[in-house]
């Protein structure tokens, strides 16, 4: 009858509403990343034009890395709540335009202050986006988590990988404008999450009970395991994200292209975004603490060895380092879902907004240190902060599903 047919389409629907929500959030992750990624860049272009020193770099870096990682628990707090309908779409948008209008108006106006104040800015929708993000990526497939994630985090490091090389492509061919004019053809993608992220009848947060079962099912969390959980993440975002920030800068000093330190910079982060999804698979079936470990370990050795390569050898290093440090990056946010015991939403935004923040710190103190010593020496010692987040990871109590160690 027609009334079973349109029962049976109800069904439907609601069966596919998390997949389309997920394929909305990854390509949003995509869009937002290439544009959060282009930062390092857009700092050594206009390290000259606005005489910036290695603590002002790392600042400009810092900054907006402190900023999209402190807001996302406060983030999260307010998804959980409200759903992810407007904040989606709209987070995306802001970061894409506050990036754009960055780099087109600093240069012109010659201000450190305006270009930081921007970069600044745009960071609020990263830090907006990416708890949600991960709530609807880890709960898109029951008992696959870590796989549905990792395609996640790659959508997003495919950005991350993007946003560089572009950025340096674009500077050389067309100048500050170029980037600007590509924010304008990149704001088509938080349109096309406005139409697949459904009305807010059809995202309802959700029920006292739901909630209640699943705060039930998750362990509470001591203060040594938040204590060890934050010394991994802290340890790491040194190793990864501070070495990220510094790659063009680094290549820079080498004297290459804008071109040239985008794409060793782009492939770092595809490294990480290819081998991530590989990773999310093996962490589902084998164990999640071992593989955090392992990859983590054997990512320190090419991180030692990138700061005083050269040619090809570079990007090869560049990408093997960036695949085995960026590996267990989706895993790491299954595992603090899983042993932080409040919600899906603030717990994702507390752990990358925890990540980031770390990466922030760690870009300032990596440029205020280049400031005294060489710049590749100091992204040297990332290596010996890899080897203590591998150690730290092993300690880690078991999550769900996995035998303890």
């Amino acid at each position: 009858s027609m009334l079973e047919t349109s029962s049976l389409n109800g069904r439907e629907d609601v069966d596919r509403r998390p997949w389309r929500i997920f394929r909305a959030v990854a390509v949003g992750h995509f869009g937002i990343d290439v544009f959060s990624s282009m930062t390092p860049v857009l700092v050594a272009f206009l390290r000259g034009p606005l005489a910036m020193s290695g603590a002002q770099m790392g600042l400009a870096v810092g900054l907006a890395q402190f900023l999209s990682g402190a807001t996302q628990p406060i983030f999260g707090w307010v998804v959980d709540r409200v759903g992810t309908r407007i904040i989606g779409p709209v987070s995306v948008a802001w970061t894409m335009s506050c990036v754009s209008l960055a780099i087109v108006t600093a240069p012109l106006a010659e201000s450190y202050l305006l270009f930081v104040g921007l970069i600044a800015l745009g960071a609020l929708g990263s830090g907006a986006f990416h708890p949600q993000g991960t709530m609807h990526a880890a709960t898109a497939l029951v008992g696959r988590g870590a796989t549905t994630t990792s395609i996640f985090f790659f959508c997003g490091q495919l950005g991350l990988a993007t946003g560089p090389a572009l950025s340096g492509s674009i500077l050389d061919a067309y100048g500050p404008l170029g980037v600007g004019l590509c924010g304008v053809v990149f704001l088509s993608i938080p349109l096309f999450m406005a139409t697949q992220m459904g009305s807010r009848a059809a995202n309802p947060a959700p029920s006292a009970v739901v909630v209640a079962t699943q705060e039930q099912e998750r362990p509470r969390t001591s203060v040594a395991t938040a204590l060890l959980l934050a010394g991994v993440f802290g340890f790491r975002a040194w190793a990864f994200i501070g070495t990220a920030a510094f790659l063009p800068i680094l290549f820079q000093e080498k004297g290459w292209s804008t071109t040239g330190q985008g794409f060793v910079t782009g492939s770092f982060w595809l490294g990480g975004g290819a081998a991530g999804v590989v990773a999310g698979i093996l962490a589902d079936r084998l164990g999640r603490r071992a593989l955090v470990s392992v990859t983590t370990l054997l990512g320190s050795l090419p991180l030692f060895f990138l700061p005083q390569s050269e040619g090809a050898g570079a990007f090869a290093l560049a990408l093997l380092a960036g695949a085995l440090l960026g590996a267990p990056h989706s895993t790491l946010m299954v595992i603090a879902q899983d042993l932080l015991s409040v919600r899906r939403g603030l717990a994702s935004g507390l752990a990358l907004g925890f990540f980031f923040a770390a990466g922030a710190l760690s870009s300032l103190a990596i440029g205020t240190l280049a400031d005294w010593f060489a710049l590749a020496p100091v992204l040297q010692a990332g290596a010996l902060t890899g080897v203590v987040a591998a150690a730290l990871s092993l300690l880690l109590p078991s999550s769900t599903g996995e035998r303890p160690a």
